[in-house]
């Protein structure tokens, strides 16, 4: 989005002249009603309900993004809307943000807000990030709204309708990103390839055309347009400010993914290793290299790996899960039982935790707290959760157990 600023604010100009751990300390918002549902520990309809309401009433939506996330903090979408709908529900906060305002970029807030979307690309370094251009014309809507007499304000229709014209009219770049912010992946990789015609510095591009040559499939091209990007980083001044999206760790990251989705595990273990090289606090290496080792029974190295993984981000209650699950393979399930019962402090309302954590006890002979672990993810997890069947005839089988005086 930085790079169509400039844009922005030439047309906000012209359209004028013409007529969760920070927010977790925090008091939690109430879960909104749902519209197709009374599901409430349905976490997809909680993101639905923020996609519908993101650009008419985003601080409903943030509301909706926030349980989509406790729900399930595996949903690197629902980070994203997150991030999206918490910065439109402040446009005064948002324009100055979009302005480049060091203050304001800096500050606790916003530093917060924007840890979302890195949370985000943690989880998938290849999302999809369809709201960018509603964020963009959120601004361009504030700008001239603010800037205008009442009446002599613009419909919103004419203004969008001078927004698209002006997207249409820009350069190869702009036009590239409103195509990727539209699904048109086709016209967004020409726009790409345009765009690195008239620059020296194209490491950016072709990491957007590399992320979009993931999605459509094309990984060699993919992999192409990515370490080509990489190589280009390594030859800058190590002091210049690099953005998330141009960080090499991330690149490699993306690198390792394709390599992984690919079953070629040799190459995957290289480019996270560079990862690690680039940051040895980019914790998703760590907890990556985990799960290679498990696919080859390497269980001493997927222990050490996820040992280093939450020693770095002790927060992220996915890792811890599959920490346990490392443990509980290794017999080692007192052990397990502390991870979960960490991740469950760290995220009391994730289904999936209680659900393992029975499990555990189970192996452990704890009939107890077996029980009480299949019933708090009863009722945590949603009517369709792909684990309640399970857990129904689970709690069944240890009540029954318990009836017949069985140990």
């Amino acid at each position: 989005m930085r790079p169509l600023l400039a844009a922005a604010l030439a047309l906000a100009s012209l359209a004028c002249v013409s007529p969760l751990a920070a927010q977790k300390k925090a008091a939690a918002p109430k879960r909104p009603k749902l519209q197709f549902t009374t599901d409430t520990n349905d976490a997809a309809a909680y993101y639905r309900l923020g996609e519908q309401m993101l650009d008419r009433d985003p601080r409903l939506a943030a509301d909706a993004f926030y349980w989509a996330v406790r729900l399930n903090p595996h949903s690197a979408d629902a980070f994203y809307g997150l991030r999206t709908a918490l910065h439109l529900s402040n446009p005064w906060r948002f324009k100055r943000y979009m302005e480049d305002d060091r203050k304001v970029i800096e500050s606790a807030d916003v530093r917060q807000i924007d840890s979302l979307l890195v949370r985000a690309l943690m989880l998938n370094p290849f999302l999809y990030r369809k709201f960018d251009q509603l964020m963009f014309r959120s601004y361009i809507h504030h700008v001239v709204n603010s800037s205008s007499p009442g009446n002599d304000r613009p419909m919103a229709t004419e203004l969008d309708y001078q927004i698209t014209l002006y997207l249409q009219r820009s350069g190869p770049e702009t036009r590239a990103w409103m195509a990727y912010s539209e699904g048109r992946y086709g016209d967004a990789l020409r726009g790409y390839a345009d765009a690195m015609k008239t620059t020296k510095r194209k490491a950016w591009l072709r990491t957007e055309r590399g992320r979009i040559f993931f999605l459509v499939g094309n990984a060699d091209s993919a992999l192409a347009e990515l370490g080509l990007a990489v190589e280009e980083l390594r030859k800058k001044d190590t002091k210049e400010l690099v953005r998330l999206y141009d960080s090499k760790a991330v690149l490699e990251h993306s690198i390792a993914k394709i390599h992984a989705a690919r079953d070629d595990v040799a190459a995957a273990r290289q480019a996270y290793g560079r990862a690690l090289e680039e940051d040895m606090a980019f914790y998703p290496a760590h907890f990556e290299l985990a799960t290679l080792a498990l696919q080859t029974g390497d269980t001493a190295t997927a222990l050490s790996e996820m040992e280093l993984a939450v020693q770095i981000n002790g927060d992220e209650p996915v890792m811890r899960l599959v920490y346990g699950y490392v443990l509980f393979a290794s017999k080692r399930y007192a052990d397990a039982e502390a991870q979960l019962t960490k991740a469950i402090a760290a995220e009391p309302h994730y289904p999936n935790l209680y659900h393992f954590l029975g499990q555990v006890y189970e192996m452990q002979k704890k009939r107890e707290a077996a029980v009480a672990q299949y019933e708090a993810f009863l009722a945590r997890a949603s009517l369709g959760h792909p684990l309640r069947d399970e857990a129904t005839i689970r709690l069944a089988a240890l009540r029954s157990q318990a009836s017949n005086g069985q140990e």
